[in-house]
């Protein structure tokens, strides 16, 4: 499967977001706030960003989400910088496991579920698939999640935000599906160039203000202090160990379909992270307490 990509000043970037663009059409932030110059790559006229975060931040103006109960776009985060190698089998099963429940959710609840997955490794952020059907999802593999490089998790949350904030802003208020945003790293942000995690905490915020939801995964870092930083809610941030991806992942799963369920119900952000908080098992099988629950 060929990735697509999206980006920020990290890399090389085409003018306008209309969708994300096979891998040599990049796709940018659209704001005006944006000074391009154009460039010659490979006989491509392409753009490169000279971004203003802060009027970035400004000129977010996310679109309410979860008016149709019907419908539900969940949008997994994936950090592939090289020190995920460590956990590169148990990422690629656990995310795979994800899918699979979140399939049979689809088909218990009826609440059809579209799925979007992302990833960065410090120069790009890459979409593996985007906005497909969790029926019609392809497995996660060897070939198309590949650790290296380094951690540019503020670049990759500012771009897939506002890229599914631009999928919000093409329909209409009521059909608009609720979204999920899920985040998964191992490591401390150091490669972003064009957003901080202050900028990132506005976003955040911003979109919860319009009933978007969060979910934060840490591995290798305090993650409720990194998480609190970027905006995010203790009841879905939660730490792992990266030898325990796998059970991390379930634990998401099961938040995830919560989440979507509270959603569908009419519940608002604030009351939903209440409602569908990871539990203690959730926590302790994700930093390798093997007996939790028995």
């Amino acid at each position: 499967m060929t990735s697509r990509r999206i980006t920020t000043q990290s890399t090389i970037i085409t003018p306008n977001i209309t969708g994300i663009q096979p891998v040599g059409g990049y796709v940018s932030n659209p704001w005006s706030s944006i000074n391009p110059h154009n460039i010659q790559v490979s006989g491509a006229t392409l753009v490169q960003a000279v971004a203003q975060p802060a009027n970035l931040v400004n000129a977010f103006k996310p679109k309410r989400a979860g008016k149709n109960p019907k419908l539900s776009h969940i949008v997994f985060v994936l950090d592939e910088s090289s020190s995920m190698s460590d956990c590169w089998d148990q990422t690629i099963s656990g995310y795979n496991e994800y899918l699979k429940a979140q399939r049979e959710d689809a088909e218990k609840t009826g609440i059809e579920t579209l799925v979007s997955l992302y990833k960065f490794n410090g120069h790009n952020v890459d979409c593996i698939f985007d906005r497909q059907n969790v029926q019609e999802v392809t497995p996660l593999t060897k070939s198309n999640y590949r650790p290296s490089g380094g951690t540019n998790l503020h670049d990759a949350m500012g771009g897939v935000v506002m890229k599914i904030n631009s999928l919000l802003t093409e329909k209409k208020k009521d059909d608009r599906e609720s979204v999920i945003i899920t985040v998964l790293t191992d490591g401390e942000e150091n490669s972003s160039r064009t957003f901080t995690g202050t900028n990132i905490k506005a976003m955040v915020e911003k979109a919860e203000a319009k009933n978007w939801g969060f979910m934060f995964l840490g591995a290798n870092i305090d993650a409720f202090h990194a998480g609190s930083a970027l905006g995010f809610n203790m009841n879905n941030t939660m730490q792992f160990a990266t030898a325990n991806a796998a059970e991390t992942m379930r634990g998401a799963s099961a938040m995830t379909s919560r989440m979507k369920g509270a959603y569908a119900s009419g519940m608002d952000t604030s009351s939903t992270y209440v409602a569908t908080a990871f539990n203690d098992t959730e926590r302790a099988m994700a930093v390798g307490d093997n007996d939790a629950g028995k």
